[in-house]
């Protein structure tokens, strides 16, 4: 028999609060064990685990055995683009405690969505390459020009062998800045190589991430209008 699709299922999923916390958290691309998801969202393991395994049943999750431990990941980019779009339309909460209020302010200088760069600091990397002709933005469509190709190949990023699935480079509309950051297979190679030179590394128990120093003197130079 023919089958609809259950909104209700889906919006039940997001009515709970620490469901809703465990997402955000699995926004940021990598595995992660029930005790490190139950810790970060101060609930117990036992109550962690139940709601991911909900989670699982709406292949909103996957997860990998290890030895003891079981490691949980977002299960799609897809999905991932789908909750970075209901942040943007939700309406906001006013930050009570000092604590939050840091934990906000790290997110909003610089964080993962799913397997690329966000906020302050990836709004500012895409507004870098246009100005430097890097890239092209028209029309809400972004286009790597040839200045562009041999920019990340300096990085060691070649762009012909990125994988052909998806994309190569897309606007991501960013929910702390509401403006755009780079996303596609270039966005998340790029990512990928900033935390390989440890120009970025995350922060415990969240997605936000912060520069070293050889990071920020990568970023700052991309700021001198003579590089």
């Amino acid at each position: 028999m023919p089958e609809l699709p259950d909104l209700t299922a889906v919006t039940k999923l997001l009515a709970d609060e620490s469901r809703v916390a465990l997402l955000s958290l699995l926004l940021s691309g990598r595995f992660q064990t029930v005790h490190e998801l139950a810790h970060a969202v101060k609930i117990t393991d036992q109550t962690a685990s139940y709601h991911l395994k909900r989670m699982q049943a709406l292949e909103w999750v996957s997860s990998y055995k290890q030895g003891r431990s079981v490691y949980y990941h977002l299960a799609s980019e897809q999905l991932a683009a789908l909750l970075e779009n209901l942040l943007n339309i939700s309406p906001r909460k006013k930050i009570n405690s000092f604590k939050k209020n840091q934990a906000f302010k790290e997110l909003k200088a610089a964080r993962s969505c799913y397997s690329h760069l966000a906020g302050a600091l990836g709004v500012n990397f895409l507004d870098c390459l246009c100005q430097k002709n890097f890239v092209t933005f028209q029309h809400e469509q972004l286009a790597l020009t040839p200045a562009g190709q041999l920019f990340f190949k300096d990085l060691g990023i070649d762009i012909n062998k990125l994988p052909s699935k998806g994309p190569l480079l897309k606007p991501c509309l960013d929910w702390t800045e509401r403006r755009f950051h780079l996303a596609g297979t270039l966005g998340s190679a790029f990512f990928k190589e900033c935390l390989r030179r440890q120009w970025l590394r995350y922060t415990p128990a969240s997605r936000a991430v912060t520069l070293s120093w050889d990071g920020k003197l990568f970023f700052d130079s991309l700021n001198n209008p003579l590089v």
